[in-house]
């Protein structure tokens, strides 16, 4: 028998279960270690480590995944996360182990049948599991394995920004413009990841020169834009990023008037010559000319996710969709720039843009039902407390039509946190920062997984990488300060309050900062210090700072205080909840995150705890959907976590 697998070596087989399956999954491994297969399950975790961080490196390490399908497993948080990853990488071997049918994204795949298997290795459906894993694995070994991250099955490929004359920002646009129709028409390709724009297009000039390893690419596709007299002139190449060499090369000629046209063929020619790139459909709706220069310009601009910004992106947007009122991805982006405003205004100018987004959005989905980002911004409508279930619905019904967009999925990532589902965030940070590996947000979402993961150091040196490109961008600047807080790195946390910060950080909100470290730090008087603070401003601190004083009044021992500050921030009537000061909202419907972040573990130790999320209606949530968060295993030794939700849950009105 071939021993199962550790951390040092790769597993042939990842196996994929829910705990109520536990039995036929030990009684499988030991069939498939007996054909001579590595298998790794999670009773191989090794002593010690951390669960989050193993799963996730040997998910990534293993040659195929198989998943055992059940009534169990087809309603598992972490089973369909696990699914979705195996089958975006083309290593999915899904094995049905009673008669289910397998969820919505998984019906497309033959499922082998184990439902009447009982151990028997010369049983049919075994048989041929043994042989489509090692069809699969046969596959694989021609790859080169990646020592700096997971493998990957299928081709990477980064569309850069076509290079004009830098002297001519009508032609730069156009430029702009036909690398951004390219990634549209291939967005939707099942068989190629793409690099998110937000990393791409910072490859300008000699910078492409590095675009196969800083953005971890197999291909690139590459151009030129150039007037010439009445003329406009492109030429399109796709070269191998390994070799260099050029594995296909077009010549474009039109009259300045078709510009269009141009665009079109461009796209079409592609798409037709890199034939596992094909488009699932043909773009809803065109934009004249001045039409799509303005939505051009408003994608341009909502890129940099600052306020000034965010405005400027939304008027563009607007008189885009007033040129082009049939174009459903103008009207995508028009609600998505229009959602990104709510995290930069005070809270009673939020219902009117809640309205625009919400009508912005429903417009392009009437037009085309596959545009992500208009599912994305209407998450962002949704109330803070509540409407979970509603918000997982459309957070996976924008990734089931647009599974390469790196943004959808750090905002499923943040809703994943905000309900506990750690280890679902988890992996969807990874793949966020592996198809926009350049992008600030990506970046973000990396160094808050590695920091719920617990491996500080390395989260640390990321924030910091981070920083030194981005210094201006906020939430980089805050989450490096919270997880140096919340990591027993006080000292360093102080002095990043002190130090250079971004311009839109004001004193006020620095002070109260201050006054949080110094409590934890230990400083004399520091805690009373803090309310007298609190008090003597006049207004509802207490509340606002809820999320953060609540878990640092628990970490210091005083329990009672942080749940009266938690009941007042988290209290009914439901609202939009703040971290202070604009700049620092917690985005919408991400409220709870706070509470099982590392920051909230001593929170998490009082049965208070569950009772608390049970009157959020997380505890309703978690039994409707039979998956529960990774912290009631956290506690289960202390009190009984399930109970004491559902208890609340019960009382509490629909």
């Amino acid at each position: 028998m071939v021993p199962s697998t550790g951390a040092c070596e790769m597993a042939d087989v990842f196996l994929s279960y829910a705990s109520e399956d536990r039995v036929t999954a030990t009684l499988l491994a030991q069939a498939l270690e007996s054909a001579g297969l590595r298998v790794w399950y999670d009773r191989r975790l090794q002593g010690g480590s951390l669960f989050a961080a193993e799963i996730e490196r040997e998910l990534h390490a293993a040659g195929c995944v198989v998943v055992l399908w059940s009534a169990a497993s087809i309603t598992s948080e972490w089973v369909l996360d696990e699914a979705a990853h195996a089958r975006d990488r083309n290593r999915l071997v899904p094995v049905a182990v009673a008669p289910v049918t397998p969820p919505i994204g998984f019906r497309q795949r033959h499922v082998l049948d184990l439902s009447a298997w009982g151990g028997d290795p010369e049983h049919a459906g075994f048989v041929e599991l043994i042989a489509s894993v090692r069809r699969l694995l046969a596959g694989a070994e021609s790859r080169a394995p990646d020592i700096d991250g997971p493998p990957r099955a299928l081709p990477h490929l980064a569309v850069l920004p076509f290079d004009a004359p830098a002297n001519d920002e009508d032609t730069s646009l156009l430029a702009d413009s036909l690398a951004e129709e390219i990634l549209l028409a291939l967005g939707r390709a099942r068989g190629i990841r793409l690099v998110g724009r937000t990393s791409s297009f910072q490859l300008r000039g000699a910078r492409k020169s590095e675009a196969g390893s800083v953005l971890n690419a197999t291909h690139l596709l590459d151009g030129t834009v150039r007037r010439v007299g009445s003329a406009l002139q492109v030429v399109a190449q796709l070269t191998d990023a390994a070799t260099g060499s050029m594995l296909w090369s077009s010549r474009y000629s039109y009259d300045q008037a078709n510009v269009l046209a141009l665009q079109d063929t461009i796209t079409s020619e592609i798409a037709a010559t890199l034939q596992f790139m094909l488009a699932d459909r043909p773009v809803s709706g065109r934009l004249d000319a001045r039409a799509y220069d303005f939505y051009i310009r408003g994608r341009r601009l909502s890129r940099l996710h600052n306020a000034e910004a965010c405005n400027q992106a939304v008027h563009c947007l607007e008189a885009a969709t007033r040129g082009a009122p049939q174009h459903a991805r103008a009207w995508a982006a028009l609600a998505a720039a229009r959602a990104e405003t709510l995290s930069f205004v005070e809270l009673d100018a939020q219902p009117p843009i809640v309205l625009a987004v919400r009508e912005s959005a429903a417009r392009a989905l009437a037009m085309d039902n596959t545009l992500g980002e208009a599912y994305a911004a209407q998450v962002f409508c949704l109330p803070d407390i509540g409407a979970w279930r509603q918000k997982q619905e459309l957070l996976d019904a924008g990734l089931q039509a647009d599974p390469n967009d790196a943004l959808l999925l750090a905002r499923r990532a943040l809703f994943r946190v905000s309900v506990g589902f750690i280890r679902g965030a988890v992996l969807d940070h990874a793949l966020a920062f592996e198809i926009d590996p350049l992008s600030p947000q990506a970046h973000l979402g990396k160094g808050i997984a590695l920091w719920l993961q617990g491996r500080i150091g390395e989260c640390d040196a990321l924030f910091r990488r981070a920083r030194d490109s981005w210094p201006e961008h906020l939430l980089l600047w805050f989450y490096h300060y919270w997880v140096l807080l919340n990591s027993e790195r006080v000292e360093e946390a102080e002095r990043h309050l002190q130090s250079p910060r971004p311009a839109t950080v004001d004193d006020p909100w620095t002070q109260i900062q201050l006054s949080i470290t110094r409590a934890v730090r230990g400083a004399p008087r520091a805690v009373d210090q803090l309310f007298e603070k609190i008090e003597r401003s006049g207004t509802d601190v207490g509340s606002r700072y809820g999320l953060q004083i609540g878990p640092v009044l628990a970490r210091l021992g005083y329990f009672d205080k942080a749940f009266a500050v938690l009941d007042s921030s988290l209290g009914p009537p439901w609202r939009s909840h703040v971290w202070g000061p604009a700049p620092f909202r917690v985005r919408p419907g991400a409220a709870t995150a706070a509470l099982f972040s590392p920051a909230s573990r001593e929170l998490r130790s009082d049965m208070r705890f569950a009772t608390l999320c049970g009157r959020l209606g997380l505890g309703s949530f978690w039994t409707e959907c039979n998956t529960w968060p990774d912290c009631a295993a956290e506690v289960r030794s202390t009190y009984a976590f399930h109970q004491e939700c559902s208890r609340v849950a019960s009382q509490v009105p629909a």
